[in-house]
């Protein structure tokens, strides 16, 4: 891309990583192919900068001292980018089931299931039956300082605003699959929907409500 613009966002090699294996001669189908791969590459570029917030976070917290309103405002966008990528789902709604009967043999053994971004996300959430890293930052903060405060507070019901937005996504996780493959077996390996429901759990399940006041 011969522009600044082009260049600083490395749009011509940004533009030619959506490479579909249907071939051409199946102009419809392979177009809901690139349509698919679309979807899942914005999806990995938002769990990427999802996952650069919650960690700024868990730094955040546990700073000596602790900027509250800080860890806030970085709780506060990675609840958006869960928010988007729960919208992102949506797009599906768009893809034609059969047309993705069609190119889902391409596949092979690929599967969002293998994505270690989602599987990073879901752990520092607590999601994978081991203590959450945020959680277990927030309460050393608060018993660094002695007390709640005004600021830890806020950053509680931030935590508590994420989890119930990462619960939402996983349903509509589900919905998606639901969907397109029913009862039938997923890629990856897994067993589909059933695989989904079985892991999904609340998140932050060891989130306190509050504090102590001071």
């Amino acid at each position: 891309m011969g522009t600044e613009y082009g260049r600083y966002l490395r749009l011509d090699r940004l533009l030619e990583l959506q490479q579909p294996v249907t071939g051409p001669e199946f102009a419809r189908r392979r177009s809901s192919e690139h349509f698919f791969i679309v979807v899942h590459q914005a999806s990995e570029l938002l769990l990427k900068q999802l996952l650069a917030d919650t960690h700024a976070a868990i730094e955040g917290l546990r700073s000596p001292r602790v900027d509250w309103p800080r860890v806030h405002e970085d709780l506060e966008r990675a609840d958006a980018l869960v928010a988007a990528l729960r919208d992102l789902l949506r797009l599906f709604d768009h893809l034609p089931v059969e047309e993705f009967a069609a190119f889902r043999p391409g596949l092979g053994g690929a599967s969002a299931a293998q994505s270690h971004q989602f599987s990073s996300f879901l752990s520092l959430m607590g999601i994978d039956g081991r203590p959450s890293p945020l959680t277990a930052a927030l309460r050393s903060a608060v018993r660094r300082e002695g007390a709640a405060s005004d600021g830890s507070e806020r950053v509680v019901r931030s935590l508590g605003a994420l989890a119930s937005t990462v619960e939402e996504w996983q349903r509509g996780h589900i919905r998606v699959a639901e969907r397109f493959i029913a009862d039938a077996p997923g890629t990856g390996g897994t067993t589909g929907v059933a695989w989904l429901r079985g892991r999904q759990r609340p998140a932050l399940p060891d989130l306190p409500r509050s504090f102590p006041s001071p």
